[in-house]
């Protein structure tokens, strides 16, 4: 089977999810490679989900700028459609999460602000849910607690709307 055939890319796209699971050291190269010859194949989707996933591994060993040179790099390759809503907000909670973690605040709402709408457009009313979260949060470390309160209060409705009873403990 040829290795842009898109059968192909999806079993390795498969089986680098396991391997990420199982804590394998090839996983990073491996999804590497797989995010080239995605991209390559024109299976844009594919590449974005994969690097959404080595970016966030980035992030959690302290690697922010790696991280959002991936997360980057991953948004500017998706078509802007209804199908990559959910891909694209995942990104911009993920670039939320990475300026967060530097303590750029500011940049760091705007991600989660770009999250929440994005949820909103999908009609996602748990990650819009988790994006208030974050918002609060931020609203929060930029001192500004009557913003953090109404976006908590946001997030309690939309979990007992949903009869998300973890998220009711957490907004």
């Amino acid at each position: 089977m040829d290795e842009a055939d898109p059968r192909r890319l999806a079993a390795e796209g498969r089986l680098f999810w396991t391997l990420t699971r199982m804590g394998d050291p090839s996983f990073e190269a491996r999804g590497e490679s797989l995010v080239t010859r995605a991209l390559n194949a024109g299976q844009a989707l594919l590449a974005a989900e994969v690097a959404v996933h080595l970016a966030i591994v980035a992030s959690q060993r302290g690697e922010q700028d790696r991280a959002e040179r991936l997360l980057i790099a991953a948004r500017e390759g998706l078509p802007t459609s209804p199908e990559t809503l959910a891909l694209r907000a995942r990104i911009s909670n993920n670039l939320g999460n990475v300026y967060a973690y530097r303590g750029d605040f500011v940049r760091a709402q705007e991600a989660y602000r770009e999250a929440r709408q994005l949820k909103l457009d999908e009609g996602d009313p748990v990650g819009e849910r988790i994006a208030l979260g974050n918002m609060a949060l931020m609203s929060l470390e930029l001192g500004e607690p009557a913003q953090a309160l109404d976006d908590l209060a946001l997030s309690l409705e939309l979990a007992r709307r949903t009869g998300h009873r973890r998220g009711e403990a957490w907004s």
